[in-house]
């Protein structure tokens, strides 16, 4: 049942990086987990667009139970509802507002981190890749207060780069393996 008492906690999947379609699994996962917990009350967020433009979309459970995250991108820039689901979702009102989370059928609406920022308490990133792992979101959601799981902006904008990583541990006396950085020219 839906609790006024749970913390409303953002699961930010998807992302714009080959690693996109992962991200939505290990973001249903993390959703899923939340949703049964008595603590928390989730709110799935999918993240598209570009490196200097975030689009986070709140989607309902049914566009995040979509195949992949190239159908859910789909789906939320083609959104409809057939007629005779409208018809089916205005009779069962009174069931889907007693049982039922209140997002649950309800057109992606695109947010920004601000609007984030009134919807929920927290926010677990369940990126991978681009922006998740390189502070690029972090350092969004730490201008408009929002916590978050994981490693903080500076250390995710040093350690996406495995390179720099190492020699960052080599000079402070780590053991790495023999490495060497070899460009696209090379």
């Amino acid at each position: 049942f839906p609790s006024h008492d749970k913390i409303e906690v953002a699961v930010v999947l998807g992302g714009y990086s080959s690693e996109r379609h992962i991200s939505v699994e290990s973001g249903r996962n993390i959703f899923e987990k939340l949703a049964s917990s008595e603590k928390y009350s989730p709110l799935p967020i999918s993240l598209t667009g570009k490196t200097n433009n975030h689009l986070l979309y709140q989607i309902p459970v049914n566009v995040l139970l979509k195949d992949n995250a190239d159908d859910i991108k789909d789906k939320i820039d083609h959104w409809k509802i057939h007629p005779v689901i409208k018809q089916i979702i205005e009779e069962c009102k009174i069931i889907t507002e007693k049982y039922g989370s209140p997002n649950n059928l309800v057109a992606p609406k695109l947010l920004s981190y601000q609007d984030l920022a009134t919807e929920v308490k927290q926010v677990f990133i369940a990126l991978h890749g681009r922006p998740g792992e390189d502070g690029a979101v972090q350092e969004q959601l730490e201008k408009v207060g929002l916590t978050y799981n994981g490693s903080g902006k500076e250390s995710s904008s040093i350690t996406i780069d495995k390179y720099r990583t190492n020699e960052i541990l080599l000079n402070n006396g780590f053991l790495v393996a023999k490495h060497c950085l070899v460009s696209n020219s090379d």
